[in-house]
């Protein structure tokens, strides 16, 4: 072999040949001898003067790399891709090195566009067809040749609803022997005569890219690497039958993923009562207080479970006191199911783990911690919602509450889910359409469209539902949906507490640059005055939120159940106490004091519960041995009263000062030489102040200012375009700073990268950096019209209020000394 053939593969055609790869030649020799048998050298069809090649993501190295041989070693199947939207397939004699075949495909035509790639190449076992797995920019294809006629006879949809798996682990296309069925990506089992999905595999803990075998039509071999680093062969019988079962179900109209979940509950076909639109009533909201805390829950004495990683935490209501853990696919294999493990903190003790036997997304669980309620995670939403018994372990129901009659390919899958109490969930769709089942009968109660997808939140002893809108915030009874009560806010309310006696209830309004928060007196529906809350929220608000003059309660332009399909990020509130709110686990607020008294901040990732007592739960990650999948350090559970002794003495001190606001409605600000070097940007900013009656001048103590920086990052090869190119990488930051007294009280940042975006087509004629440099000139440009105007800057002195205090996976650390923490060692 030539010392200057750089090698990109080795394999076997069959047992007494040889073939080295490079990106421009095959060498094969015989064994045992050793002699040469061919040396070809490869042709890329594309590679010529006029059809220049202009992707990035694949060269003629990798068509050597995903080389498929036919079962007896004659042929060789190689894949090109070039630059007039289209494929060129070739299959070379490789005793010859002649070619045999040839076969082109256009990209355009056959809906491949211009984002394309493919997976791999893989002959049948009878040698007479060749399959391609295909990623595009909208799903994945299968694609099957006839070899004798070099047409394609299957063209096959495959994660049309999934985002694209560049680089996926396994081998991507295995033959069963019959050639009816295969399998895609070592997991995904899928039937020629339906051209649909039948089955899931599950994963294993190997993730080479030849771990997984099929063996005589019914087994397959999976390489098992669970005992540190010793490796074994084990065997995963597959059942076929189930796979014609699934067949069965597709072919007339159904989904495959039924034939492994529980049988569906036949839902009646009696109208749903639309509660969307009611006449305005009076307010007649009673007083709904949740179930007292238990006596033995005064310390939080339970373990977590330490198997595995967790990567979903659900918790019921003080009376029952049950933490599930959910342990989803992405860290699950065949020996480690997906399951939720139980924690009973009343008996302090694991209670038998639940497993469906499928991958899953935990959901909810029950007031009183009996059921529990799950979705399956299925390669094509499956629109269920699955309810089981906590104890036994038996499924109890199973429904899909939407789109019962839409065809599979367009299902989606729900929002989110609910319990009202042990016998009534409440489920919301992704368009917005709340509905409320009676279980196990899955018998439908009423429904609402919601115009923000944000579920309702339920009043401490479940009577009642929060349901919020744009500019308003409807209190139903949780079991008719008739209205009890509404109170305009003007702005979304992102988040929603009652207070666990039941009385009143906290919110979050979100406005464009600040957040603000209220308190509801639920006997008479009054609203307390608004207070600002520190920190900067997003910029992606309402028109009507742009154009108002300053926060608070307003008359909406446009009344409940709109539908506007908006998806806000949700803030997490908690009560402490009758006169404390917990904002997002780290900010609490004091209604007595209108302020931030003490910051909370965490060391690494926490799970976070609310036990509804007035203490802040939180779970712990284990930390994690990859190579055996076994945690080193267990998971442990903390709760923390709020503040903790120490704290109250400072905070005691602290709130006879009043608040400082550098900035306010009425007030002036300065706009520095950053913000006024642009007439156009000192235009927008000044609107952005005026609009929230905060006037620009020169004379003012506090000031605006823009700075942009600029950051280099590591160059990027890309072969096309006529040749290989380079793009340098660079990043524009734009920090607005509001300062004051030499001090910095606020401030955000806007960000544009030529790296956004990126161009797979160009002109080669102005090149890669040129063009994506233009892309990026004209984000920076764009970058000063993003800034949205905070209507209150606090001093930056006041934002944290009187102390800290740090969450760890050891407990808490306080500046002020103290924790106030109880936690299970």
């Amino acid at each position: 072999m030539p010392d200057e053939l750089e090698a990109r593969m080795l394999a076997f055609p069959r047992a007494d040949r040889l073939l080295v790869g490079s990106k421009v030649r095959l060498q094969m020799w015989s064994l045992p001898d050793r002699q040469p048998v061919s040396d070809i050298d490869l042709f890329d069809p594309f590679a010529v003067a006029a059809r220049h090649r202009a992707r990035f993501s694949f060269t003629r190295g990798e068509s050597v790399t995903h080389m498929a041989f036919s079962p007896g070693g004659r042929y060789g199947a190689l894949l090109y891709e070039g630059d007039e939207m289209r494929y060129e397939l070739q299959i070379l004699e490789l005793e010859t090195g002649k070619t045999a075949g040839a076969f082109e495909l256009q990209k355009r035509k056959d809906d491949f566009w211009s984002k394309s790639t493919f997976h791999g190449l893989s002959f049948s076992p009878a040698g007479t067809e060749l399959a391609a797995l295909f990623e595009t920019d909208k799903g994945c294809r299968i694609l099957i040749w006839d070899l004798k006629s070099g047409e394609i006879v299957d063209w096959i949809p495959f994660g049309l609803d999934q985002k694209p798996r560049w680089g996926t682990p396994y081998t991507p296309i295995q033959w069963f022997p019959d050639g009816q069925r295969l399998l895609v990506d070592g997991t995904q089992v899928i039937d020629r005569k339906i051209d649909s999905w039948v089955f899931s595999v599950p994963e294993s803990r190997s993730r080479s890219p030849h771990s997984r075998r099929i063996v005589n039509g019914d087994t397959l071999t999976v390489v098992d690497d669970s005992a540190a680093f010793n490796a074994g062969l084990i065997g995963y019988r597959l059942d076929l039958d189930l796979f014609d079962k699934a067949a069965g179900l597709v072919a007339v109209g159904g989904s495959a993923i039924d034939t492994v979940l529980p049988p569906v509950t036949k839902v009646g076909d009696q109208k749903i009562v639309d509660r969307t639109e009611q006449v305005a009533v009076p307010w007649s909201v009673e007083a709904d207080p949740g179930p007292k805390l238990a006596e033995t829950l005064n310390d939080a004495s339970a373990k977590v479970p330490e198997v595995n990683v967790f990567t979903e935490v659900r918790n019921s209501r003080v009376d029952a006191s049950r933490v599930f853990f959910g342990l989803s696919s992405a860290m699950s294999d065949a020996r480690n199911p997906p399951r939720v493990e139980i924690v009973d903190l009343l008996k302090r003790k694991t209670m038998k783990p639940l497993t469906p036997g499928y991958p899953f997304k935990l959901l909810a669980c029950s007031p009183a911690g009996r059921r529990v309620a799950i979705r399956p995670a299925a390669r094509k939403p499956t629109g269920r919602v699955e309810i089981y018994d906590a104890e036994t372990g038996a499924p109890v129901c199973s429904w899909r509450p939407y789109d019962e009659a839409r065809a599979e390919a367009t299902r989606k899958d729900l929002h989110s889910a609910m319990f009202l109490d042990e016998d009534h969930v409440g489920t919301l769709s992704e368009e917005g359409r709340f509905v409320v089942w009676e279980i196990p009968a899955c018998k439908p109660l009423y429904s609402r469209d919601l115009s923000m997808i944000l579920m309702p939140t339920a009043s401490p002893g479940g009577r009642y539902l929060a349901f919020v809108y744009e500019d308003a915030v409807e209190l139903c009874e949780s079991l008719t949906g008739t209205l009890k009560g509404e109170f305009l806010t003007g702005n979304p309310a992102v988040g929603i507490s009652f207070h666990p006696d039941g009385n009143k209830m906290a919110a979050v309004l979100e406005a464009v640059g600040n957040r603000y928060m209220v308190s509801v007196d639920l006997a008479t529906g009054a609203l307390s005055p608004t207070y600002v809350i520190p920190g900067l929220v997003s910029d992606q608000t309402t028109s009507r939120e742009r154009a108002a003059a300053a926060p608070g309660p307003k008359t909406p332009a446009q009344g409940p159940g709109a539908a506007v399909n908006q998806y806000p990020e949700q803030v997490a509130l908690q009560w402490c106490g009758p006169k404390r709110v917990l904002i997002d686990h780290a900010q609490l607020f004091d209604f007595e004091s209108r302020r931030v008294v003490w910051t909370y901040t965490k060391r690494q990732m926490l799970v976070w519960l609310d036990a509804g007592d007035g203490r802040l739960w939180y779970a712990t990650y284990p930390s994690f041995e990859w190579a055996n999948r076994k945690p080193t350090l267990a998971s442990r559970l903390f709760a923390l009263s709020l503040p903790h002794d120490e704290a109250e003495e400072e905070i005691a001190r602290g709130v006879q000062t009043p608040v400082r606001l550098v900035l306010k409605p009425g007030g002036k600000i300065r706009l520095g030489s950053g913000v006024t070097g642009n007439a156009a940007v000192r235009d927008h900013v000044v609107k952005e102040f005026a609009r929230l009656q905060i006037v620009a001048a020169d004379d003012a103590d506090v000031t605006l200012d823009f700075a942009t920086a600029s950051t280099t990052g590591p160059a990027v090869r890309y072969i096309g375009g006529g040749g290989e190119q380079t793009l340098q990488i660079r990043t524009v930051t734009l920090k607005a700073t509001i300062t004051s007294g030499g001090a910095t009280h606020w401030e955000t940042s806007y960000s544009s990268s030529n790296n956004a975006g990126f161009m797979a087509f160009f002109d080669p004629k102005v090149g890669l950096q040129a063009t994506q440099d233009r892309q990026l000139d004209r984000g920076v440009a764009n970058m000063p019209y993003r800034f949205r105007a905070p209507a209150y800057v606090i001093h930056r002195d006041d934002q944290n209020g009187f102390g800290t205090t740090e969450l760890t996976d050891q407990g808490a650390v306080s500046r002020a000394g103290g924790t106030g923490m109880t936690a299970v060692p």
